[in-house]
């Protein structure tokens, strides 16, 4: 028995030793575990601080840019009713101008009343060359809007 006792004695060593290197084996994942767990912190960390840069400056370059296109809009917009504006004065004008011509033509029938519908006209066709200017400005806005026709 004593040769036996020394076998088994000689094998609780054994699994002594093992569970020794088990212990440090289990300490020393535990410390790895912690270190890669502490390094992914921190890449999350990062990655946060970096979508929140990119959020703030996409929320600056929205803000801009709609600032840009509010004042773009008031600028066409300033435009369009001056043209509106003066085609109206120009309407009430003709009107005016008809209403002139009507009586004249009432009171008297001479070539003094022709010429004066000839400078009329001369009149009016140089504020509709001026006013083709702002076409220009209606349909650069257009091209940039989307239509129902194209997507």
């Amino acid at each position: 028995m004593c040769v036996l006792q020394e076998k088994l004695i000689q094998a609780i060593k054994r699994i002594k030793h093992e569970v020794d290197e088990c212990w440090e084996a289990e300490r020393e994942t535990y410390i790895w575990s912690v270190g890669v767990e502490r390094c992914f912190d921190n890449l999350e960390r990062e990655v946060r601080a970096e979508f929140q840069n990119l959020h703030r400056f996409l929320d600056e370059e929205e803000t801009m840019d709609m600032e840009r296109l509010k004042k773009e809009k008031e600028k066409r917009v300033k435009l369009l009713r001056e043209r509106e504006k003066k085609i109206a004065m120009q309407g009430r004008d003709l009107e005016r101008g008809i209403a002139t011509l009507n009586n004249k033509l009432a009171e008297e029938d001479s070539p003094k009343l022709l010429k004066e519908i000839q400078d009329l006209l001369k009149r009016q066709v140089f504020i509709f060359n001026y006013l083709t200017d702002y076409d220009s400005i209606y349909l650069s806005c257009h091209k940039s809007l989307p239509s129902p026709d194209r997507p």
